[in-house]
């Protein structure tokens, strides 16, 4: 597992099948559990600062992942495109290889429109304490914004004319709960007459941003914003291109530059600082895409307590969070892999190796888990991701004596600080994936072997793979201590927990169900 593989050469549109699903196998699973998801609001200034310096390497991964999306979505529609015209219809393999490009396309689509939720708008001054931030967080969105424009036009340019393309990519795709119209959605974010007006805008104040000294000492200060900032223009050019080529319209060249700042006054009256009021302007019209039917279950200060009372250090948990396309795709019950490491008191008792770092996160929380997510490796709060993602949660306690226990732990330690791997590529070690932290770390102990599965032209381990080994080798290598999900019997979403053999009856009914979908 630590050197690369080579895909063995498949041809036609299976082979495209096979590669667009790599990068949907484990970007569902571990990308949006961390701290810099949409939903979560920032709580102090050093975890803004945290952030930001990991946005310009994630907006550039994710942009590397849409372009390739973008090509592979062209070859598909070259290839394949006049027979399924012809025949008025797509196959179910077209069909499959369409649903995977779609999913990697919004779920690379929403990660940019979550950090833009997350660093737009008006800033408070407590968390966004000195203008270097503000700025940053400025750069930063901007590059979003003009990303998700450049790719939701593409893929509306590209199939402007091919009917059959138009109605498969509206349908709803329910095992990756892509919901319908879709594309709809896309061509009127980048058919409105108000886009380019907006975009105009938005490239006025940043001309005049550029010049001004808040650019210039971000620039000066940090080589990965001063790449962002060269590739800013060229970045509006490609979005202001390819919304004229989706028919929105254009402005004349010549617009005078006060009647776009005017326009952005107008649009974004009260928000703040004027420099800052376009990071919403091209965003009016995009959102992210998300079941608004989905609810977290909630767990009472009660249950809180309870599961962490039944937890040991080098416990696994697995999770599901529904609605988002982002946690969701491969049918199934578990989606996510994290690891319990306890308090510090607890982790010494363990074994583990610098126990005491750290008690605490930025937010105050304490650091009890350890996930693979968008940001890399890191220490996250249990509670915390009780309260915001988890449709279902369940435990397993490897089978195992105190001294594999330390060594799990420090196995699974030592990837802290190793960066998400946004290729997917399972094979490669220095750059993880949820569930691969969890293999590496368990695999080979107690007798425990893991079988690992072909996808995406390289062996991976998904959450639900990991239930079904502990099913199909009799239950003799791993200890399930709880299971919850939502109470079929009380309103609210309440959380049911689930232990002792009552545990186990309702996982085998969730897994023989397959149950991805809510």
């Amino acid at each position: 597992m630590t050197g690369k593989n080579t895909p063995t050469p498949v041809h036609g549109i299976g082979r495209l099948a096979i590669l667009v699903s790599a990068f949907a196998v484990f970007l569902p699973a571990c990308t949006t559990t961390g701290p810099m998801d949409g939903a979560h609001r920032f709580q102090s200034p050093t975890e803004v600062r945290q952030a930001l310096a990991t946005g310009p390497e994630k907006v550039e991964a994710i942009s590397t992942q849409l372009a390739l999306t973008d090509r592979e979505f062209s070859a598909l529609a070259k290839s394949h495109g006049p027979a399924w015209r012809k025949r008025g219809y797509m196959t179910a393999q077209e069909s499959e290889a369409i649903e995977h490009l779609l999913f990697r396309h919004t779920t690379g689509q929403n990660a940019l429109v979550e950090l833009a939720t997350a660093l737009g708008g008006k800033q408070s001054s407590a968390l966004f304490p000195d203008e270097n931030l503000k700025t940053a967080a400025h750069v930063l969105v901007l590059k979003a914004q003009c990303q998700v424009i450049v790719h939701r036009a593409a893929l509306v340019k590209l199939f402007a004319s091919d009917p059959v393309a138009v109605a498969k990519l509206n349908e709803a795709f329910y095992r990756s709960e892509i919901p319908k119209g879709t594309l709809d959605r896309y061509r009127l974010t980048v058919s409105s007459r108000e886009a380019p007006r907006r975009l105009h805008a938005s490239r006025v104040l940043l001309e005049h941003d550029l010049d001004g000294p808040e650019i210039r000492q971000l620039v000066a200060g940090n080589p990965a914003y001063a790449k962002l900032v060269a590739k800013l223009p060229a970045d509006y050019r490609r979005a202001a291109n390819a919304l004229a080529d989706c028919g929105s319209g254009t402005l004349e060249e010549d617009m005078e530059h006060t009647h776009a700042a005017a326009f952005a006054r107008r649009a974004e009256a009260g928000l703040g600082d004027l420099r800052y009021k376009t990071r919403s302007l091209l965003f009016k019209d995009v959102s992210r895409i998300k079941n608004p039917g989905a609810k977290v279950i909630a767990f009472s200060s009660e249950q809180h307590a309870a599961v962490k009372a039944r937890l040991q250090p080098g416990d696994i948990i697995l999770t599901y969070t529904a609605g988002y396309m982002s946690d969701v795709f491969i049918p199934g019950a578990f989606k996510h892999g994290l690891t319990y490491v306890g308090s510090p008191e607890q982790r010494k008792v363990a074994g583990m190796r610098h126990a005491d770092q750290p008690a605490v996160l930025p937010n105050g929380k304490p650091a009890d888990v350890i996930e693979a997510v968008a940001e890399g490796v890191i220490f996250n709060n249990l509670g915390y991701l009780m309260d915001t993602h988890v449709n279902r949660l369940l435990v397993l306690r490897p089978r195992y004596g105190p001294a594999e226990r330390a060594a799990y732990l420090n196995e699974v330690s030592s990837y802290l600080g190793d960066s998400y791997d946004f290729l997917f590529d399972f094979a490669d070690a220095s750059r993880q994936v949820c569930t691969e932290v969890i293999y590496r770390g368990i695999n080979g102990r107690s007798g425990i072997d893991l079988p690992l599965t072909r996808r995406g032209g390289h062996p991976t381990l998904s959450a639900d793979d990991l239930v079904n080994y502990h099913f199909k080798s009799g239950e003799k290598h791993f200890e399930v201590i709880l299971f919850a999900e939502e109470d079929s019997a009380k309103s609210g979403h309440q959380a049911a927990i689930h232990t002792g053999d009552e545990a186990v009856t309702k996982l085998r009914q969730r897994m023989a169900g397959g149950g991805a979908r809510e």
